[in-house]
């Protein structure tokens, strides 16, 4: 995520600094009225033309070939055949892309390094995930198609390249006229960025250097000691990156959504999941889980419903595993995540049938057994980043 974004702890400032600071003063105050989107689109143009090159800016006419295909199936209601081949196509050169953006860490030619490499800088893996999304909403009709300079901005957005923003809450703010500064949202959006900055650049450097690099791991205390660590330097990392683009969106006036909600604290890896990256969460439930969740219950006429769920959770969190990369150590984190989740659902239906209402809210409010959820989902979720890590 940090390569997508262009930053790196030790490396600041950087392009992504200079040119939010130099376009605060037009976007943060001038009323550009009809203008302001274009405008918006002018600053991704050439932020990633700095970061990446002018091969960069072929990422907008793909995207726009996106906008004119769901531009046709709204004009007719419905798919055409030619409408159903470009879409085809179109996925098919998203799969390629995809495949391409993995081969960054891999021996392959030196053209097919560069290209990941521009991918990367592009957020490609957000971007994809904001496609498929306008795809599936505007697509199935369930949300109106935005002008084609705001679905280019909606897509390829420079300040918050690694959030997953929904198409529905997109085009719900691009109905609104955003409001004006006040010395409150200014400071606010500097606060907010300044908290990124001392997260990813202060916070998470210092505990890699003092716990992580050199601290001792071969003995069993030592083991769990970094691996109570681990879990934080993530999140400084993440949510670093986000509240810095959150900041940055209130300081262009740009809605940018929330990301992250103190997820370490959480109790269940049900909760965990609504409160760590939120966007990329929204889109598993809403694309993968729910849907098959729904296919599965239909089939089996809701009578093996334990089953459906660790199947649903399996498939879609394996493809989240293989979506981050194409490895066994992803891959064991998506089956982690899913068996977490599984039990954590199966526990929680099992209580309701047990359990009367009040009882329930008593078993909630049971400080002791909160206490004891959030330390066992807590080692839960560090061995699963100790799964990823190098």
């Amino acid at each position: 995520m940090e390569r997508a974004l262009h930053l790196v702890p030790g490396e600041f400032p950087n392009p992504y600094w200079y040119l939010l600071l130099m376009v605060f003063p037009i976007l943060g105050f001038i009323n550009l009225g009809k203008w302001r989107s274009t405008a918006i689109l002018a600053v991704n143009l050439v932020y990633f033309t700095w970061i990446a090159g002018v091969k960069s800016l072929l990422a907008f006419p793909w995207v726009l070939l996106l906008w004119t295909i769901l531009r046709q199936r709204c004009r007719t209601g419905k798919w055409t055949f030619w409408t159903k081949l470009w879409s085809w196509l179109w996925y098919l050169g998203i799969v390629a892309l995809f495949v391409v953006h993995q081969t960054y860490s891999y021996d392959r030619p030196e053209f097919m390094k560069g290209m990941a490499l521009t991918l990367i800088a592009l957020g490609f893996l957000y971007s994809m995930l904001r496609s498929v999304d306008a795809f599936i909403e505007v697509g199935s009709r369930s949300q109106p198609l935005v002008g084609p300079v705001e679905f280019m901005n909606y897509v390829l957005p420079f300040h918050m390249l690694a959030v997953a923003q929904a198409y529905t809450d997109f085009h719900a703010q691009s109905l609104k006229e955003p409001e004006p500064h006040t010395g409150r949202s200014i400071a606010r959006g500097f606060g907010r960025a300044l908290f990124g900055i001392l997260s990813f650049y202060v916070l998470s450097p210092t505990l890699i250097y003092f716990f992580l690099l050199d601290w001792p791991a071969d003995t069993a205390w030592g083991f769990f000691f970094q691996l109570q660590i681990i879990p934080w330097n993530l999140i400084f990392q993440i949510s670093g990156l986000c509240h810095m683009a959150v900041g940055a969106g209130i300081l262009l006036r740009i809605e940018t959504p929330e990301n992250f909600n103190w997820p370490l604290f959480s109790r269940n890896m049900t909760e965990f999941w609504t409160r760590w990256h939120m966007q990329v969460g929204g889109f598993i439930k809403r694309n993968i889980f729910a849907p098959l969740m729904t296919f599965l219950l239909i089939k089996t006429r809701g009578k093996a419903l334990v089953t459906c769920i660790f199947i649903a959770y399996t498939t879609a969190f394996l493809t989240c595993g293989l979506w981050h990369e194409f490895n066994w150590p992803w891959t064991m984190w998506g089956l982690w995540h899913a068996l977490g989740l599984g039990v954590a659902r199966t526990w929680d239906i099992w209580l309701r049938k047990r359990l009367t209402r009040a009882e329930h809210a008593r078993y909630l409010a049971n400080r002791w057994i909160g206490l004891l959820a959030w330390f066992i989902n807590y080692e839960f979720v560090a061995v699963s980043v100790r799964l990823i890590s190098p």
